[in-house]
C-alpha cells in the first residue's frame, strides 16, 4: 500500500482524506487533508474537501475559512475564470 511506504506523501493523504469523506467519516478526512495542508502547501483540492468535510460535520465557520481559501488559491491560478469544482460528494 502507498500510505504505508509514503505516510506523509500529500497525494497519498489527498487520496485518502477524500475516501474517508466518501465513506462519511468527516472527523478522520479533516485529519488527513490537515496534515497535508500544514506542510505549506497551497492545495485547492485539499482545502475545498477539507471545507467539505467540516460542511458535513455541522462544522460551519471552519468550512467557510477552508471554501474562500480555496477560491483566493483558484483566482490567484486562474485569474479572470470563474471557479467550477467538478467533484461528486453525494453519499
Amino acid at each position: 500500500m502507498a500510505l504505508e511506504k509514503e505516510p506523509s506523501s500529500p497525494e497519498n493523504l489527498l487520496c485518502r482524506g477524500a475516501a474517508y469523506l466518501k465513506l462519511g467519516q468527516f472527523d478522520n478526512a479533516v485529519k488527513d487533508l490537515s496534515k497535508e495542508l500544514h506542510g505549506g502547501l497551497d492545495c485547492e483540492k485539499a482545502s475545498f474537501l477539507r471545507g467539505i468535510a467540516y460542511l458535513n460535520a455541522s462544522k460551519f465557520e471552519q468550512a467557510l475559512i477552508d471554501l474562500n481559501q480555496t477560491l483566493q488559491i483558484s483566482r490567484r491560478r486562474c485569474p479572470g475564470e470563474s471557479v467550477v469544482f467538478p467533484l461528486d460528494i453525494s453519499q
